[in-house]
């Protein structure tokens, strides 16, 4: 029994730091029914209404149920941005491709349930036409961030006021992601199409509650404000996970542990011999 011990101590242990693998959410929009993916607040207030969402966002649940993530354009309150869709036409078997023009200020992926925190790890990108046609921007590209620890106020309806000092000029109809770190982030080229990794281009996407991507130089600002109407961006197969929070390498992890062991069994041995000696 005891020349098993050692080997089989080792594969416990080992099996202890490797990081699991989760199961995968993706939204890929089969069986969406629509041409468009709004999320549009308005105050019926004088009507007794209050705050009303009257277009809401596109959402899938993972496949256990116990969580469900969600896409949308990033909007302020009363505002019209969305993403496209083609082949939005409610049958499954009809491949559905989410794009953008320079008419949304940008889009975001957030989680609820057990996708509350989530990794952001990938997605297909078949178009893209980022190089502004009247502006002439440098930075022909699309910027992807990650936050962690915020509010997403454009799920919740809350508006906050920008300048409390001119609450008259400003009705406060800002509707925006509030008091996240910005834990992760990545730059998409100009014409790049194929599959990217995002966990592989930075490991912050692997603990997320919030991602969003717009085109660089347009932050939470429609390109089409400035006159811009050349931008298109096709993407599809937006795959997120559980959380992956793993700092310690599993091999080094495993064969510190095992080394450690075996020495401290071999010191044991040796104590007992000179002992019975």
């Amino acid at each position: 029994m005891q020349k098993h011990s050692i080997p089989a101590a080792i594969l416990i242990v080992a099996s202890s730091f490797t990081t699991q693998a989760t199961a995968t959410t993706t939204i890929d929009l089969q069986g969406f029914s629509g041409t468009l993916i709004d999320n549009k607040w308005q105050d019926f207030s004088a009507l007794g209404f209050g705050i009303v969402q009257t277009a809401t966002p596109y959402s899938t649940s993972s496949a256990n149920g116990t969580g469900s993530i969600t896409l949308s354009p990033i909007v302020d309150f009363d505002d019209n941005s969305h993403i496209h869709v083609n082949g939005g036409d409610g049958n499954a078997a009809t491949p559905t491709t989410p794009f953008i023009h320079g008419d949304v200020g940008g889009v975001f992926i957030d989680g609820s349930g057990s996708l509350d925190t989530f990794s952001f790890q990938s997605m297909d990108i078949l178009h893209s036409v980022l190089q502004s046609d009247t502006l002439g921007h440098a930075n022909a590209t699309i910027t992807v961030k990650g936050f962690l620890g915020g509010t997403n106020n454009m799920l919740t309806g809350i508006t906050e006021i920008d300048n409390p000092s001119t609450p008259d000029i400003d009705e406060g109809k800002h509707l925006l992601y509030k008091g996240g770190e910005q834990v992760a982030q990545a730059t998409l080229l100009n014409g790049v199409t194929g599959t990217f990794d995002f966990l592989a281009a930075d490991s912050g996407f692997g603990e997320v509650d919030y991602v969003e991507f717009f085109f660089t130089n347009f932050e939470r600002m429609k390109p089409s404000s400035m006159g811009d109407g050349a931008l298109d961006f096709e993407f599809d197969n937006i795959v997120v996970g559980e959380a992956v929070v793993s700092a310690v390498p599993v091999p080094a992890a495993a064969w510190l542990f095992g080394t450690g062991l075996v020495g401290l069994l071999s010191l044991g041995k040796r104590k007992q011999k000179a002992v019975t000696a």
